[in-house]
């Protein structure tokens, strides 16, 4: 028989309360200088009546000019399984303007089965141009199943109130998945306070899959800004623990503080 959507609602929702308590929490501000928290939450419904949270807080600590700690906390809800990771590594800054981080992460999920994380990027961020390489694997030991995920992307600033981003992925994984993707996104400041986006997403494994985009950003002070995005998803590859097609809904919303 097949399954209530009212059920699913309600569970959704009851997590929805939860964690949305806990987001709030996160982002309470704390008096100590040089801190910066990011906190993030992401719902989305897929077309087969499954759905995903996903609730991010990253906290960054400078302990000296050049170097900061980066301590990140997650946990990712499914329809039948939620796992959660705990990151923690360096964030080095080599000019003002060129810097690295780097994490590992060790997670556990409702299974009782672990998982190593490890993600670094490394960063050149100017005025008008920012370029990234990054790098993240992820392996299971209870399953052996693994996958690397390098990427590297770009963006400039034509005008000032202007913001071309692109972004480009390549994974592959142990069972001989192979995807690339492309990511590309535009931002245009109508004020100091309000920013719009819109962009896509292609990607290829089998088939062609697809996102579209939009969303905006307020930014109420240097200090404090909160995002809104939501997504459309198309046939796009999703990875848990194992990697599954998506079609669906996702929307997110992210503040970021400094202190």
């Amino acid at each position: 028989m097949e399954k209530p959507r009212k059920g699913i609602w309600l569970k959704a929702m009851k997590r929805f309360v939860l964690t949305t308590v806990f987001l709030v929490l996160c982002i309470i501000p704390v008096r100590p200088e040089g801190f910066r928290n990011i906190a993030s939450l992401t719902f989305s419904y897929y077309f087969n009546e499954t759905y995903r949270f996903d609730t991010l807080d990253v906290l960054l600590i400078r302990i000296i000019p050049i170097l900061s700690v980066k301590i990140e906390a997650n946990r990712i809800d499914a329809t039948d399984w939620y796992t959660h990771v705990f990151s923690l590594g360096p964030v080095i800054n080599f000019t003002e303007t060129f810097y690295m981080d780097a994490v590992y992460g060790l997670g556990i999920d409702s299974q009782g089965q672990f998982s190593h994380k490890f993600d670094a990027n490394l960063t050149q961020e100017t005025e008008t141009l920012e370029i990234t390489f990054g790098a993240r694997g992820l392996f299971f030991p209870s399953s052996g199943y693994h996958y690397y995920l390098p990427s590297m992307s770009g963006a400039i600033y034509p005008v000032d109130q202007l913001r071309l981003f692109c972004k480009i992925f390549f994974s592959w994984d142990s069972e001989d998945v192979i995807t690339g993707s492309v990511w590309g996104e535009a931002a245009y400041s109508f004020t100091s306070l309000f920013m719009a986006h819109a962009g896509f997403t292609i990607s290829y494994t089998d088939g062609f899959g697809y996102s579209v985009i939009g969303g905006c950003k307020f930014t109420f002070s240097e200090a404090f800004t909160l995002k809104y995005f939501i997504q459309y998803l198309g046939d796009i590859i999703e990875y848990l623990d194992t990697p599954v097609e998506r079609n669906g809904i996702a929307n997110g919303i992210i503040a970021d503080i400094r202190f």
